[in-house]
């Protein structure tokens, strides 16, 4: 068993997730502090290995044709995929070659389950439902900091990398945001802390929900960026050496109330075989033990079954990142892993299933 740590703060080198604007501001504000030894963080592994695949799901249509963000409402034309089901038919297709994956829910009627997998003779063989273990409130915030983009202040010498707590006021931080950073600039201060930091600097950072903020070089005059503080059992963990975290979570997560559509809509089917199809974004919902076993290269299968609920029969579980792979149960071919479809790109990123209203943050 080892031990694993996140740092949001030094991860770098990716792109589209819900941690791009930092990881695209790390290679943009070079600090000239160097750092002495210390634990390698799982951020600082992600940014040797992985980029990011989705911030939470993705499809490729065309590029950039669907914008990072939260939406109150759907508003997709009835009958049509949202991305992350095309990214999981296209899983599905590599990983059982010999299954023609359909669409199912047409949107003529509610409660309809995503897919359908059809065997040579258009016989029905499953039913598959798509859901995403996503933690909609962190997704939300990052939305609303960051759904425009880098931010440029113009009076600003730019380069701050500031970190949010969950709870934090979007609209009166970047309110006073400008004249605060400016202050500090003037002030020659480049780094606050909450972490045994004093002084008017921290306390006006506290009030407005920084944690932490930091100024380093950037090729970007006024730019500034935005991270979230993890709470402390998503930033890291005792990792096992067997993936059994994954397999004892997944029958507790499907049997939640805010799952129970999801169980509705594969019971309502005639198929002989109902899939759940889970994705893990990097907001995730699961605790670290679980997120990071689909994170992690060569990361071990679980070695005990899952408690599925009796309207599924199989399970599927994703992370959105390129690195790690897809792990999927059955009762007859047990744990297996999968391919990430190469199909799929990154800039399809979608977050506009959180029908979430964002007055809470916002204001």
């Amino acid at each position: 068993m080892s031990f694993r740590h996140t740092n949001a703060r030094s991860a770098r080198g990716c792109s589209q997730s819900p941690h791009a604007a930092e990881l695209r501001g790390q290679r943009e504000c070079r600090s000239s502090k160097t750092l002495g030894p210390r634990r390698i963080t799982r951020s600082e592994m992600i940014s040797q290995h992985r980029r990011p695949r989705h911030g939470y799901v993705a499809s490729r249509p065309k590029r950039n044709s669907v914008k990072n963000r939260v939406s109150v409402r759907d508003t997709r034309p009835m009958g049509e995929l949202r991305p992350e089901e095309i990214w999981a038919a296209a899983c599905i297709r590599t990983a059982l070659p010999g299954m023609d994956v359909r669409q199912h829910d047409d949107g003529s009627k509610p409660g309809m389950h995503d897919l359908d997998l059809v065997s040579e003779g258009d016989v029905l063989q499953g039913a598959v439902e798509v859901s995403a273990a996503a933690d909609g409130g962190f997704i939300e915030l990052w939305n609303l900091v960051n759904g425009q983009g880098r931010r440029i202040y113009p009076d600003l010498d730019g380069g701050w990398m500031l970190e949010l707590r969950p709870a934090t006021r979007v609209k009166p931080l970047l309110q006073a945001l400008p004249a605060l950073l400016a202050r500090w600039e003037r002030r020659g201060i480049r780094e606050v802390s909450q972490r045994g930091g004093f002084g008017p600097a921290s306390m006006q950072a506290s009030q407005l929900g920084i944690v932490r903020a930091h100024q380093g070089g950037t090729d970007f005059p006024g730019s500034v960026y935005f991270t979230i503080d993890l709470p402390l059992d998503k930033a890291g963990g005792f990792v096992a050496d067997t993936g059994d975290a994954l397999a004892l979570w997944l029958g507790d997560w499907l049997r939640e109330p805010r799952q129970a559509d999801v169980l509705k809509k594969l019971a309502a089917s005639s198929a002989p075989r109902r899939h759940a199809f889970i994705l893990f974004p990097g907001f995730t919902t699961a605790p670290f033990e679980v997120a990071d076993l689909l994170m992690r290269q060569s990361a071990p299968l679980p070695t005990v079954a899952p408690n599925l609920p009796t309207e599924v029969t199989d399970v599927w579980a994703v992370s959105t990142w390129d690195s790690g792979d897809g792990f999927r149960w059955s009762e007859t071919d047990g744990w297996m892993r999968f391919a990430k479809s190469s199909e799929i790109d990154s800039q399809e990123i979608v977050t506009a299933n959180h029908k979430t209203d964002i007055s809470t943050c916002a204001e």
